[in-house]
């Protein structure tokens, strides 16, 4: 697993600085780095730190990270995170096994919170709730939004940084819906298991 985490890190170097300017959250704000303390140089290790925590963490499917089920199921195997603080687990993954240190590890954390709370991701009981599915948000840049138009994409930016637009894995409603569904099933599944049941 640390290998493959590796081998993201330098897939995702290898797309250069200009990658990374704008308001995505795998994308960096002058105000960002300057507020956070950020290296510039070491944040697609952030990035890859934690898109790989979601996949762990169930927040986002296996390949949602470029991972297998194996890989996330060796990483929930060892971490064994069950309800603690997430940003403990965070912490703990990504200094044990990403490279980050504890005060990277704060700031990609602070980063991602931040920004969700900005596009309206995070909710708080005394605001509307949601409707489910959400609606469709605009792109990263204007030089992107042509290329990722025919996407139908859910969350272009994640979609664009992880390279699955205009694939059969973008984060369209179609496959996100089937993930949560799946996922549905196998919660399910696990707390039945005892009986000898299962869900097809």
């Amino acid at each position: 697993m640390k290998e493959t985490i590796e081998k993201l890190v330098v897939g995702l170097e290898a797309k250069g600085p200009g990658h990374f300017k704008g308001n995505d959250w795998f994308q960096l704000k002058e105000e960002e780095e300057w507020v956070l303390d950020i290296d510039r140089e070491r944040w697609p290790r952030m990035v890859i730190a934690l898109n790989v925590f979601e996949a762990v963490v169930g927040t986002i499917p296996a390949y949602g990270a470029d991972l297998t089920d194996a890989d996330v199921q060796a990483a929930q195997d060892h971490f064994k995170f069950g309800d603690s603080d997430c940003l403990a687990n965070f912490k703990r993954f990504a200094t044990e096994w990403c490279g980050l240190t504890k005060r990277e590890s704060d700031a990609t954390y602070a980063k991602n919170e931040y920004w969700e709370k900005r596009c309206g991701l995070a909710i708080y009981p005394d605001e509307p709730q949601p409707v489910y599915p959400p609606p469709a948000r605009e792109g990263p840049e204007e030089d992107e939004a042509e290329a990722l138009a025919p996407c139908g994409c859910l969350y272009p930016g994640k979609c664009f940084a992880l390279g699955k637009h205009r694939t059969s894995e973008c984060f369209t409603p179609q496959t996100v819906e089937a993930a949560w569904r799946q996922a549905e099933v196998d919660a399910f599944n696990a707390w039945w298991e005892a009986e000898g049941c299962r869900l097809k």
